[in-house]
């Protein structure tokens, strides 16, 4: 006999899988990222047919079989091969030569495909190059330079010449750190370097494809912006209309950041929503004045798809961002919806948006925009499915509704995203609500507005008439991020939760807003978990970076200070945030002892030297004769003329295996990489041709 609990909870568990069958569908996005991440954490790549034909095998037998219960089981493994063979012929589509060896000082000529300014320096997206003394077959299709000082002025589709120096695809600046090699793989470029001399223009854009005149509006559009507003402003209104956020000062983007306005500059659902507004509104209104017209035309409809287009014409501007591609997407649903007089705004069209770019875009789900977007719609739209705010007929008394909803929105986006943004900025904004609320109404009614006000009176030259509103709604945006950032605890800098833990904390989000009834509330203890795995962070003694241009140790204290290098670098810079830190303290030869050729890190009974100056043999042979646990010097190294230390970590490691952490304890030094050479490589991870020279005392 069946024991009357164990029946009970049985009935309980059938009676809510019964209500959740018309939402399994909104589950179809969660099986396939499994797959994608599954193929991303492989060592090595897979055979290049072997995961369509087991995705067909399992299409053939979900079809052949008649089972329901087969098919339940068939269906999740169905759609997490499917994320995973998307992800895999992503990658191959991707493959192309790549630069494996730094290059210097080699003439290229190219075809500029994107102008890009960021601070004082010239970013350039060359297309078509031709690199000295590199073969056709081996040269990339696309690189990255940076060119710094006085530059003329290009647009896409000019051929330069210049001499620069190429480099491989940069390493992480860390183990388990942001992968810059995938992220430019997947964008096409396969090299970086920057520039040794002044770019020669040698012809003139002729005959550009679309997407370069494209690329030509949006920075024509930037230039006019931040060059007729004071600075600034220029560069914030650009940000929000191109999404170009390179000029704008750091001070301005950590202001915004600790505020909880940074999503501001991002084009996402907050950009896309007032535009498309602004436009329906405007044409039905506009159509409205001819009653002739209205009465024989549906002014809903036609004003929904000129709505759409500008929608579309707007993400081109933006060069096709990942939130504001799934904003796209949701719209589209919308006014869909409204030629065939439905509702569009449900988590259906969201859902349908993530499994479009997971399919089409499977690298996406590494990318903090794809979290953070998702995770804040979702919230903010199962939030108004499940309690919706009434709709009052008086005009006057939809105002604090419209508050009400900005202030239910804010909450819902910043506890669901607050997992990911600790995550992948490691930072958490308390008064993002509070700041939210006084800037979003000042964006809606003042600064979009005269956003496409400004960009449609451009080709007029008449943009300046709407310069003037639109820099002081900026002037009291940031004056209000200033203001919040300010004030106590405005924003507190965390460690990063661990893999699994944000994991968990997508599971519990989805599992809170996809369920129903009140087994949705299950979710919550998992979130509060993903939170308490910060708990397990291990901090980091010393980090290396590549060719010991910076190296940072940590003080008894807790707090970090640079043995090589300023807090200015990119890569000092990563190491503070993933520790959950700020700034650094300054170097104290009391807690690590240095002289003018080295300095000697001690912990748990552990030494560490790092030679300053390896170009002398006299440094590098005290540091061999004092029998350290590590030498760390900037040049090549070889044990056999180093006895002394346990370890050498010279140039040769750090071209071999890249960045490198440290980890000390009682027991010994625990040594991470961010390369495996002995591994076999992804596609995106080029065959490094190092070659060095033997060093000898």
């Amino acid at each position: 006999m069946q024991n009357p609990e164990f029946k009970r909870l049985t009935s309980a568990a059938k009676r809510q899988f019964t209500a959740q069958q018309q939402r399994f569908f909104l589950w179809t996005p969660t099986m396939l990222m499994p797959g994608i991440m599954a193929f991303f954490a492989l060592p090595t790549d897979p055979p290049a047919l072997l995961p369509p034909i087991i995705l067909i095998m399992l299409l053939s037998l979900w079809f052949a079989t008649r089972k329901t219960r087969l098919r339940f089981f068939l269906t999740p493994l169905m759609l997490i091969t499917l994320g995973f063979t998307a992800a895999h012929l992503r990658a191959q589509s991707q493959a192309m030569p790549m630069i494996t060896k730094e290059m210097r000082y080699r003439e290229v000529t190219a075809q500029v495909e994107m102008v890009e300014p960021v601070d004082k320096k010239l970013k350039l997206t060359l297309i078509h190059p031709s690199i000295e003394h590199l073969p056709p077959d081996q040269t990339p299709p696309r690189i990255r330079l940076t060119l710094r000082g006085e530059q003329e002025s290009f647009r896409a589709g000019d051929e330069v010449r210049l001499k620069a120096t190429l480099l491989p695809l940069p390493a992480p600046t860390m183990p388990d750190g942001f992968d810059f090699a995938r992220f430019y793989f997947f964008n096409g470029i396969g090299g970086t370097g920057y520039g040794l001399s002044r770019a020669e223009k040698i012809s003139e854009a002729q005959a550009a494809p679309l997407s370069m005149r494209i690329n030509n509006l949006r920075h024509a559009i930037g230039e006019d912006m931040r060059n007729r507003m004071d600075a600034p402003f220029g560069a914030v209104a650009a940000a929000m209309t191109i999404g170009e956020s390179g000029p704008i000062p750091e001070k301005i983007n950590e202001n915004l950041r600790d505020s909880g306005l940074y999503h501001i500059l991002s084009i996402s659902g907050f950009h896309l929503a007032v535009v498309t507004g602004i436009v329906f509104a405007t044409i039905r209104l506009l159509l409205s004045l001819y009653p002739t017209l209205a009465l024989r035309v549906n002014t809903k409809k036609i004003a929904g798809v000129l709505a759409l287009l500008a929608a579309f014409a707007y993400l081109a501007l933006a060069a096709y961002p990942i939130p504001a591609q799934r904003s796209f997407i949701t719209v589209a649903f919308v006014f869909i919806a409204i030629l065939f007089d439905r509702r569009g705004i449900s988590l259906r069209s969201l859902c349908f948006a993530a499994i479009m770019l997971l399919l089409l875009f499977p690298e996406s789900v590494y990318s903090a925009s794809f979290q953070l977007s998702f995770a804040a719609t979702l919230a903010i739209v199962a939030l108004y499915e499940n309690w919706p705010l009434p709709t009052p007929h008086s005009r006057l008394a939809r105002i604090p509704y419209y508050f009400l909803g900005i202030l239910l929105s804010s909450l819902a986006a910043s506890l669901a995203t607050a997992p990911f943004v600790i995550y992948d900025f490691n930072r958490l904004s308390l008064l993002g609500i509070l700041s939210n609320m006084l800037v979003l109404p000042l964006a809606s009614i003042i600064i979009m507005p005269a956003i496409i006000l400004a960009v449609l009176l451009m080709p007029l030259g008449l943009s300046g008439l709407a310069y003037a509103p639109l820099q002081w709604g900026i002037e009291q945006m940031l004056t209000i991020a200033d203001i919040t950032t300010r004030m106590p605890l405005a924003s507190i800098r965390l460690p990063s939760l661990t893999d699994h833990g944000v994991c968990l904390a997508a599971i519990g989000l989805l599992w809170i807003c996809l369920w129903r009834g009140h087994f949705r509330w299950w979710g919550i203890p998992m979130l509060l978990l993903s939170l308490a795995t910060i708990s397990q962070h291990q901090p980091i003694d010393m980090f290396i970076s590549s060719g010991v241009k910076q190296v940072l140790a940590r003080l008894p204290d807790g707090t970090y200070t640079a043995l090589k290098g300023t807090d200015r670098s990119y890569a000092v810079q990563s190491w503070l945030q993933s520790e959950g830190q700020e700034t650094m303290t300054p170097l104290n030869e009391s807690a690590i002892p240095c002289d003018a050729t080295s300095c000697t890190y001690t912990l748990h009974g552990h030494t560490i030297i790092m030679v300053h100056h390896a170009d002398t043999d006299e440094a590098l042979e005290q540091a061999c004769t004092a029998s350290p646990d590590i030498v760390i010097a900037s040049r090549y190294l070889k044990s056999t003329r180093c006895r002394g230390p346990k370890t050498l970590i010279g140039k040769n490691e750090l071209d071999t295996y890249g960045p490198h952490a440290l980890r000390i304890t009682q027991s010994g030094i625990e040594i991470r990489h961010t390369r495996n050479p002995n591994a076999p490589l992804r596609l995106w991870q080029p065959v490094l041709d190092n070659k060095w020279d033997d060093w000898n005392l």
